[in-house]
């Protein structure tokens, strides 16, 4: 919840390690390169009472670069807002992955 200060995500905080070593991140990437299917990541931004939820969405390929990216530890809430926002109809998100698959950032 960015009302409770959190400012980023955290590929080390907000993401597991198995038992094997092998970070979540690596091994759902794994599983979407076996399998062709393109991924995505949601986050939501909770910013507190009375304001609305919203959520944006990350290709997951562009996840996977940046977790290993050894300059970057996470995603800052600026850079998420950047990434395309998940619509809502009546507070309910609209899973509409044709949208998303260009990945469009929004870069002011």
């Amino acid at each position: 919840s960015v009302e409770k200060g959190a400012n980023a995500l955290y590929f080390t905080q907000h993401f597991t390690v198995d038992k094997n070593g092998a970070h979540q991140i690596d091994r759902i990437s794994d599983f979407l390169r076996r399998s062709g299917r393109t991924g995505f990541l949601a986050v939501e931004l909770r910013m507190g009472t009375g304001c609305a939820r919203k959520a944006h969405i990350i290709p997951w390929d562009e996840l996977h670069s940046r977790f290993h990216d050894e300059s970057s530890l996470k995603y800052t809430v600026e850079e998420i807002r950047t990434y395309p926002l998940i619509e809502r109809k009546s507070g309910h998100y609209l899973i509409e992955p044709v949208k998303w698959r260009d990945g469009k950032r929004l870069i002011e």
